[in-house]
């Protein structure tokens, strides 16, 4: 029990400094996305995974979310770091609840960009007094925060 709490703790912690990261820097490190799936390899290994998943079901989700989402890298809709969050992330959730993390982080990335565009309407403007420098818009949905608020929503509410 302690175990599963340690493993999935530490995920949790990296998927937060992941999310932070994205939007902050938008750069997801590889070391970040090495660690999530050895994490997730470990649990599955160690049967204290949140979803019950052997090493083969593991293995199989992170297959599936890498193709899944590859074909967006390829046409330069998303960056390599989202796709290999994907994957470490299918790693804890298995084939079975990718896909609901994929949903989910889709629709948190319209939200996200239908902010972006009430910023930079200029709506935003008017609501928010002007006491200091302005801050230039972001330029582009940060989907590393996405996926790993959606792989957390999944992770806790679907357990």
């Amino acid at each position: 029990m302690l175990g599963a709490i340690a493993l999935q703790g530490l995920a949790a912690a990296v998927l937060a400094h992941v999310a932070w990261c994205d939007v902050r820097w938008r750069r997801i490190a590889n070391r970040d996305v090495l660690l999530l799936a050895a994490l997730g390899a470990a649990a599955a290994v160690l049967e204290v995974s949140p979803f019950g998943l052997d090493l083969g079901q593991a293995l199989l989700g992170m297959t599936l979310a890498l193709l899944a989402l590859l074909p967006f890298y390829l046409l330069r809709w998303m960056g390599a770091g989202d796709v290999k969050l994907a994957a470490a992330i299918g790693m804890w959730l298995g084939a079975a609840h990718a896909g609901e993390a994929w949903l989910i982080s889709v629709l948190l990335a319209v939200v996200w960009g239908l902010g972006l565009v009430w910023v930079r309407s200029g709506a935003a403007q008017l609501a928010a007094p002007r006491t200091g420098p302005r801050m230039p818009p972001l330029r582009q949905v940060p989907y590393g925060m996405a996926l790993s608020l959606a792989a957390v929503a999944i992770w806790w509410l679907r357990r």
